[in-house]
């Protein structure tokens, strides 16, 4: 992975870089469901810090997930 420091985008070019990753996760796996639920909570405290009030959390993860699913598997 080659990140420039100096770069303004750095958001977009690590995006961009996981859509293009190969996915070998087994969602299965009870370390891979842990990994994604704390991405989950972690996308949820930024869309917080950003003042945004999300009422069903639950919903709001699962669609976050739908979407991820979607962006992973696209390419193939």
């Amino acid at each position: 992975m080659n990140i420039n420091i100096d770069d303004d985008d750095i958001e977009n070019q690590l995006f961009q870089e996981w859509l293009d990753e190969d996915n070998f996760l087994n969602e299965n796996d009870p370390d891979v469901r842990y990994k994604l639920c704390k991405y989950y909570n972690s996308i949820l405290e930024i869309v917080k810090k950003a003042g945004y009030t999300i009422n069903n959390k639950k919903e709001f993860k699962n669609e976050l997930a739908t979407m991820i699913y979607k962006l992973s598997y696209a390419k193939t």
